[in-house]
């Protein structure tokens, strides 16, 4: 019987297929794992309010064009368990195993490049660090390295001259595949930033002038609020045209932003505007909605006190403490707001202030509010919207001169059939609301402050057609 030579193979480290299954599956699991997280709402494990993993889980970065970015990964995992069974000789020809391998260089390259991506933007950008994002990434790494080390050791049993079966060309020809491959991603995320804010239909109506006036807002199936703006901490002359109430926290830093931006829109229209402060301090001592407070949020009842009880003693020097209050980046400390609050008024009726019922029946009225609402922090009710989460800069101050502007002609052209919500009664104006704003918001749930960590919240459903008068 004629002597006939072994079926030529590329031949690589034994335990190679193995590893990179064990791998692979480990990395499709913890994909998998925070792609259900992110589809659900829900924390991860160990991964609660405050921490770094939650904040950059939540960040604009971890999605592209909407898209959880734990997508793309979990592709690369499938397609990379599909590749180890191609890369041996048994029942794969020379030329299958050969593509096999040059696949898996391309997603080796992928790998590590996601992994030294997302780590500069953990480390420079957010500066925060994730532990399930690291330990994604050590995975990657380590498969990564597997795959590029065990492709220079390959040998190809027909061809012992050549001990190396992938020359550095190769690899290069590779490299350069899997760039074109990953560009995409980081010209998309900073191209085309994911939007946090959402922005929902409302519609309002004005009631009246001066102490008496009364704003209705309608905003969804089940929300609706109503409130006079004199009884509020207020910047701006409670007869202004454009009323507009905004949610918030100090300590948010999204609603510091949103507050930067207002401030800029009320010094170019100061007749125009006024706006109703409503602080909901995201911390679970002055605020039930709250079931654990990340450290961020660790002063947010105090300041909010604090702004609270400067209005009470003096309604005028409001304005300028709560822009004293959000000039900075950061929140200022209680004492440095105390302080602050001093040049406003003397510290013996600051402290009957703060101990004032109405400081925190005010909060509690306003955290009511916040929890009828729902989504993120800052929320901004306009004429026709309610805005959750900031915008982004440069996109909320031409959203709101929109309103100011092209709100008053579309109410100019109303046709008959239409009715005015200026001329509804209270009944007929929430039944008019019911009818026309397809919000249900009993769907949108909380989520703390926009661009932050999620806090724990409670997320029951409102009453349907709640309605919060003043003094309630």
């Amino acid at each position: 019987m004629p002597h006939q030579d072994p079926k030529p193979v590329i031949e690589g480290r034994l335990w190679t297929p193995a590893l990179l299954r064990v791998l692979g599956v480990l990395g499709l699991g913890l994909s998998s794992y925070l792609l259900i997280s992110s589809i659900s709402g829900g924390g991860v494990a160990g991964c609660g309010a405050g921490s770094g993993c939650d904040e950059v889980l939540q960040s604009a970065w971890s999605k592209v064009l909407g898209l959880p970015v734990v997508v793309l990964a979990i592709v690369v995992y499938l397609v990379l368990l599909g590749a180890t069974r191609h890369i041996t000789p048994r029942k794969n020809s020379l030329t299958t195993q050969r593509r096999a391998w040059r696949v898996l260089v391309v997603l080796a390259y992928l790998l590590i490049g996601a992994a030294a991506y997302f780590s500069v933007i953990q480390i420079f950008v957010l500066k925060q660090l994730c532990q399930y994002c690291i330990s994604a990434h050590l995975i990657g790494i380590a498969a990564g390295l597997v795959i590029l080390l065990s492709s220079f050791g390959l040998k190809h049993t027909s061809e012992q001259i050549r001990p190396s079966g992938m020359r550095g060309r190769s690899h290069l020809v590779l490299l350069g595949i899997a760039a074109i491959l990953f560009m995409p991603l980081p010209v998309i995320q900073f191209m085309l930033p994911t939007e946090t804010a959402s922005i929902r239909p409302a519609i309002s109506q004005s009631i009246g002038e001066g102490t008496a006036r009364e704003i209705r807002y309608q905003f969804g199936e089940a929300g609706a609020v109503s409130i006079r703006p004199a009884e509020y901490p207020l910047i701006g002359d409670v007869d202004a045209p454009q009323m507009l109430m905004e949610l918030f926290d100090f300590t948010c830093p999204h609603c510091r932003l949103m507050s930067r931006d207002l401030k800029i829109l009320m010094q170019q229209h100061p007749e125009q505007i006024a706006i109703v402060t409503l602080p909901s301090p995201l911390n679970a001592a002055c605020n039930p909605l709250v079931k654990k407070t990340e450290p961020r949020a660790e002063n947010a009842c105090d300041l909010a006190k604090l702004a609270i009880a400067v209005w009470v003693i003096s309604p005028s020097d409001y304005p300028a403490y709560f822009h004293m209050l959000m000039a900075d980046e950061e929140p200022p400390t209680v004492e440095a707001a105390r302080k602050m609050a001093l040049q406003y008024v003397d510290e013996t009726q600051l402290e009957e202030a703060i101990n004032d019922p109405r400081v925190d029946d005010l909060i509690a009225r306003d955290v009511a509010l916040y929890g009828v609402v729902g989504g993120s922090l800052p929320v901004l009710f306009t004429g026709s919207a309610t805005i959750h989460g900031y915008p982004g800069e440069g996109n909320l101050l031409p959203l709101l001169k929109k309103e100011l502007i092209e709100g008053k002609t579309q109410k100019e052209e109303q046709t008959d059939d239409v009715p005015r919500e200026d001329q509804l009664d209270t009944a007929a104006f929430y039944q008019y609301g019911r009818e026309t704003s397809h919000q249900n918001i009993t769907t949108n749930s909380i989520t703390g402050c926009d661009g932050c960590p999620r806090e724990q919240v409670a997320t029951e459903t409102p009453p349907s057609n709640h309605l919060l008068p003043n003094g309630s």
